[in-house]
């Protein structure tokens, strides 16, 4: 799959006025069911869109259960109600930013799962999370939405703006855990470590 993203003038001090063109933006859809032990599909979509010093994802999620333990930057963030971004530039790696609906973080680099290198406190801190409202709309179901700004001081660029990518929606202990993605994985049990699966991102003026 490839999704084109347009620039904006936009800047994040602006939040406001970025959230109402991000929800205007065309959405790409986290609607991948790849395992089918875990059946169970949240209702997903992000919008992008980038400026000079950030590439900016809003996640919009509809799920049952709104779980939230972890608190510090690179806790276990993938057992609340999380949403993953997994970007590479170039061959010589990929990031994985995973967010809990509070925008709690765990971001680290490599290029294989077993060999990850956590972000430093300095790289963490440049990267903007802005919870927006969470919504009880009745006992099993819960509205919530974040945005994203990832600097690209962090994630690069590359020459034809073009990144290799992955989005996610996961709940690895939601009482129904879930485990979706945007482009499709194909793997016998989850696990989103699959740079191989990643689907393709365009920046376009």
């Amino acid at each position: 799959m490839i999704h084109k993203v347009a620039k904006t003038h936009l800047a994040v001090s602006d939040i406001t006025a970025l959230s109402l063109v991000l929800n205007k933006t065309p959405k790409l859809e986290l609607d991948q069911l790849n395992w089918a032990d875990f059946p169970y599909q949240p209702q997903v979509t992000a919008s992008l869109l980038y400026n000079d010093d950030y590439l900016l994802v809003k996640y919009y999620v509809e799920e049952q259960e709104l779980r939230l333990v972890n608190h510090i930057d690179q806790s276990r963030v993938c057992e609340d109600s999380c949403v993953e971004f997994f970007v590479s530039a170039d061959d010589n790696g990929y990031f994985n930013f995973e967010f809990n609906a509070k925008g709690t973080c765990l971001a680290a680099f490599g290029k294989e799962r077993a060999f990850r290198i956590f972000l430093s406190d300095d790289q963490m801190n440049q990267i903007l999370r802005f919870p927006q409202e969470t919504v009880q709309n009745h006992p099993n179901v819960v509205t919530w939405s974040i945005i994203l700004a990832i600097p690209f001081s962090i994630i690069g660029t590359p020459p034809n703006k073009e990144y290799h990518a992955n989005f996610y929606k996961c709940g690895d202990k939601h009482q129904v855990p879930h485990f979706l993605s945007w482009n499709p994985i194909n793997t016998e049990s989850p696990d989103f470590h699959k740079p191989e699966c990643f689907g393709r991102i365009k920046l376009i003026p």
